[in-house]
């Protein structure tokens, strides 16, 4: 269980006479602001709590809840880690152990708290306090200990009969040493001669979004990103925001990027993926980096790394967030006495209207407009169809594994209902990752997504921007007016928001896998191949009754529609690293793979149906058929793709990269494309006239 709040007060008031630990803990978080980490298990394993703290310090508060308890606790900065006190047993029940007590710091001599440190190829843990301290338990004098933070790299220490440890943890590779993916691999930042820019987990979870598109905003230079709204102006819950990676390219073709997860291109959808699923995104922007994609690559192309597992016990975190949305800004239009006067001014113009006859408005308006002239009043009919948004996320997450086995598990649900009542997107969804080491050259591993998505997009917004502001919504007695006035027998906007009279339902369920094999064949040379199938079906249905402003008062209207789709991507990939005489530094990468993708579709739409409770299930009961349709696609495409980089003693650069693909929608006579490309780079901040240097971090 992971639970959060904000706020940091460090006294505590709390009595509690054998109350449960979980609400405790919970008291506790409410007081100080402080987060809690702790797995269920160990919640079941807490005894009742009796404590009585006044005006008591946290940690004063904390070894009062803690105490008899089977589970130690180490504060680090505002997180409070719960682990289970660990004793070792023989076969004959005599107690086995060996303890050990040591500190950790960093290269500047700094205490670290809240390194996890493990007994290798164990559960046994614990964690350094606020001075970098830490006493573990051992089985053998031969084990090894695990020192591991975020941040910072792991080290593994045997413990060779020692009873203290002090060690030095060095923060992990940052900066020009990062690992960033390029597409059929890795690179370290430094080495890239390509324009990529890479995202991390901490920018994409900093603010609330429903599309990881949204989170890209203003994350990444040459990356537009704007919200499309849906029709009638509407802003639809669920609707594709538009990303642009250095502009449009195309005038009149499409110029969204290619979409790559975990390793396989997908195409559209991308509201079914999990937002708080994704650990990084890497956007390949120019032409070198692109062209390792093809001629799919040419608007750019956003790689999307989702969480794997980690070597440790499973651990389980909770995020929701809820949200009220406001409408702080409407559309600018006439009101009342100006849509009095702007009518009036048309009919001067067509010389039917005379200031000087004392009966003209009672020949221009109707009796509800004199009304409303009279009293002084008009209708504000975007405020009247609107509603504040409400949203909330919730998304559990499980990880964990061995050192042969890791794991993540995650389980996500999104609801978001819109201004406009009609547009609500509901989404459930789920991500299994498994990788499996088979021996020391081999692994194995899958990653899985299937999301199920409910919308409603009914949207009819814009009548609310051509409605009389004269007219009256409703009678003396609360009933709704179809027509409020003749003024063209426009209907009333609200009679879409009565239930029933307009239905548009959209289902999704999506299953995206990959499934991979490794091998290392030599040291250095490592084949790969991955299977990717896409599963994609839609179901969409659509109902408008007589009394809706899309028909009115004519006959009532229904459609169905369903699509199946089958991508799949199969892929093999052979690898090679080399570093020769500490200088030159060899990667070579070269490819083979084929992706299929088929679709098939079906429709009918009907009029005139018997019954508004029929909707859109009995389109055979409908007076007239007034369409029947179907459809089915499909292409594939063959790929061979060669990569090699070449870099120098960490100064000269240089990849040349070249694809070839085979297309079933490229023309008879041109079935293949090729796609060159090559990029030279020079580290001049590695140079030696530039090591005094420090104006410039990198150049």
């Amino acid at each position: 269980m992971h639970v959060s709040a904000s706020g940091y007060a460090q006294m505590v008031n709390l009595t509690k006479d054998r109350a449960p630990m979980k609400e405790v803990i919970h008291d506790i978080q409410l007081q100080t602001g402080f987060s809690f980490i702790i797995s269920s298990d160990l919640l079941k394993q807490a005894n009742l709590v009796t404590m009585n703290a006044k005006n008591a310090t946290f940690k004063e508060a904390l070894d009062q809840c803690f105490f008899g308890q089977p589970f130690d606790y180490v504060i680090n900065n505002k997180t409070i880690v719960v682990k289970k006190k660990t004793l070792f047993f023989s076969p004959g029940n005599k107690i086995q152990q060996s303890t050990i007590k040591g500190k950790v710091m960093d290269e500047k001599g700094l205490p670290i708290p809240g390194v996890n440190i493990s007994v290798k190829g164990t559960q046994t843990g614990t964690a350094t306090d606020n001075d970098g301290n830490y006493t573990i338990t051992t089985a053998s004098a031969t084990d090894v200990l695990i020192f591991s933070l975020i941040g910072m790299n792991t080290q593994e220490v045997p413990v060779n009969n020692r009873k203290e440890i002090t060690i030095v943890l060095k923060e992990a590779q940052t900066g020009l040493d990062e690992v960033v993916v390029v597409g059929y691999g890795t690179q370290a930042k430094k080495d890239i001669t390509g324009a990529i820019t890479s995202v991390k987990d901490r920018d994409l979870h900093e603010r609330p979004v429903t599309n990881f598109v949204q989170a890209l905003q203003g994350k990444a230079a040459g990356v537009y990103v704007t919200t499309s709204n849906g029709a009638n102006n509407g802003n639809e819950p669920g609707s594709n925001p538009t990303i642009l990676i250095r502009g449009k390219r195309s005038v009149t073709g499409g110029n969204d990027p290619l979409y790559v997860v975990d390793g396989i291109p997908i195409t559209g959808g991308l509201n079914d993926i999990n937002n708080d699923d994704i650990v990084s995104m890497d956007i390949l922007k120019d032409a070198s980096a692109t062209a390792i994609y093809g001629s799919r690559g040419a608007n750019g192309v956003v790689i999307i790394t989702t969480k794997r597992g980690k070597t440790g016990p499973a651990t389980v975190s909770y995020n929701t967030y809820a949200a009220i949305g406001v409408v702080n800004r409407f559309i600018n239009v006439m009101d009342g006495a100006q849509f009095a006067e702007y009518k009036r001014e048309s009919r001067r113009a067509a010389g039917t209207y005379l200031d000087s006859d004392p009966q003209a408005d009672s020949k221009l308006f109707e009796p509800v407009e004199l009304a409303s002239i009279a009293n002084g009043t008009s209708t504000d009919w975007q405020r009247l169809f609107l509603k504040n948004e409400f949203r909330q996320n919730h998304e559990l997450n499980i990880n964990g594994g061995t050192e042969k086995t890791k794991y993540s598990i995650s389980f996500g649900f999104l609801d978001d209902k819109g201004y406009n009542p009609n547009l609500t997107l509901r989404r459930y969804s789920t991500r299994v990752n498994i990788d499996q080491d088979l021996g020391t050259r081999f692994k194995v591993g899958v990653s899985m997504l299937a999301s199920f998505t409910q919308a409603n997009n009914a949207n009819s917004f814009n009548n609310t921007l051509t409605a009389n502001p004269l007219a009256v919504p409703y009678d003396a007695s609360g009933n709704l007016i179809f027509t409020p006035t003749r003024e063209a027998l426009q209907p009333n906007p609200l009679a879409d928001l009565v239930d029933g009279a307009v239905i548009s339902r959209n289902k999704r369920l999506r299953v995206l896998s990959s499934f991979y094999g490794e091998a290392k064949i030599i040291d250095g040379l490592t084949l790969r191949t991955n299977f990717g199938p896409d599963l994609i079906e839609n179901r969409s249905g659509s109902y408008f009754g007589s009394n809706s402003t899309a028909r009115n008062l004519g006959q009532s209207t229904a459609s169905v529609g369903e699509d199946f789709t089958l991508n799949y991507t199969w892929e093999n990939i052979l690898s090679y690293k080399k570093t020769i005489a500490k200088k030159h530094r060899i990667d070579l990468t070269g490819l083979y793979s084929i992706s299929s993708r088929t679709l098939e579709a079906t429709g009918s739409n009907a009029q005139g149906l018997p019954l508004e409770s029929f909707e859109y299930y009995n389109i055979g009961a409908a007076t007239t058929i007034t369409g029947i349709s179907s459809n089915y696609e499909k292409w594939s495409i063959l790929s061979y793709m060669g990569r090699a980089n070449y870099s120098f003693d960490d100064r000269f650069l240089a990849t040349f990269t070249v694809r070839a693909d085979g297309s079933s929608r490229f023309g008879a006579d041109h079935k293949w494309g090729y796609f060159p490309s090559a990029a030279l780079g020079w580290n001049v901040m590695n140079e030696s006239f530039m090591k005094n240097l420090t104006a410039l971090s990198n150049l």
